[in-house]
């Protein structure tokens, strides 16, 4: 029996950027993680954390 590993590697940070400058947004909401791996020739996958003070704001005048 064999098993398939999944070998990554951190994005170059100029992939980074560039989805960094995509998803910025105005306003209160910012970027709090970002990370970008490299999955493959020309493949990446990303994880992103977005805080956003607008829904800070409308889950605080529910309780």
């Amino acid at each position: 029996m064999s098993a398939k590993v999944l070998l990554d590697w951190q994005a170059e940070d100029a992939v980074t950027d560039r989805l960094r400058g995509a998803l910025s947004v105005d306003g209160g909401d910012r970027i709090a993680d970002l990370r970008v791996w490299t999955i493959g020739q020309n493949l990446h996958a990303a994880e992103v954390t977005i805080v956003s003070d607008e829904n800070a704001a409308r889950l605080s005048t529910r309780r």
